[in-house]
């Protein structure tokens, strides 16, 4: 049980970061009335060969994760600091920085970006090796993460109770 709720808490790591770059990639290139339909009408085969795939791209994850941590901690500042500076960025709560923090985190959001280029791009490629339309697995990963009926199937495939365990999953994942 321990394992699936990590494979749980790993997937919903990666459904925010992976979405994160797939959002920007598609509102700069999906007209906004096509972004509003959520297709949730995926088969048990998709779903099942999207969890195969995205157990398959955990360690890219992993790795990833691991290098965005070190690049942080370099660049003089904990992850929570960069989680605050961030969060006040993108809320448009501009956070008073001093000239240290604010170059810290320049240096920091810098290196994030190159990683996450290169593991894009590696997670792209093992996406269509493993067979999966790029285009279906992020539907379901944004179906999985707006969707209660589709989480609830993905969190059933992987044999992970609703409830405790799914929000312990969902804790984990996020760091809260």
């Amino acid at each position: 049980m321990m394992k699936k709720s990590l494979v749980a808490a790993g997937l919903a790591l990666f459904m925010c970061v992976f979405s994160l770059s797939t959002k920007a990639t598609a509102q700069n290139t999906v007209p906004q009335q096509q972004q509003q339909a959520l297709k949730t009408d995926y088969s048990d085969s998709q779903l099942k060969q999207f969890l195969d795939v995205n157990k398959k791209l955990q360690p890219l994850q992993q790795a990833a994760q691991q290098h965005i941590v070190k690049s942080i901690e370099n660049s003089g500042l904990t992850v929570d600091r960069f989680r605050e500076i961030a969060q006040s960025q993108q809320t448009g709560k501009a956070a008073s920085l001093s000239a240290q923090d604010s170059t810290a985190f320049n240096k920091a959001a810098q290196e994030i970006m190159k990683e996450k280029g290169k593991t894009d791009s590696q997670m792209v490629t093992v996406i269509q090796k493993e067979g999966m339309d790029l285009e279906t697995f992020q539907g379901i990963a944004m179906a999985y993460q707006q969707s209660p009926e589709i989480q609830q199937k993905i969190n059933k495939m992987l044999g992970v109770q609703t409830g405790a365990d799914s929000t312990a999953a969902k804790t984990d994942s996020t760091g809260k």
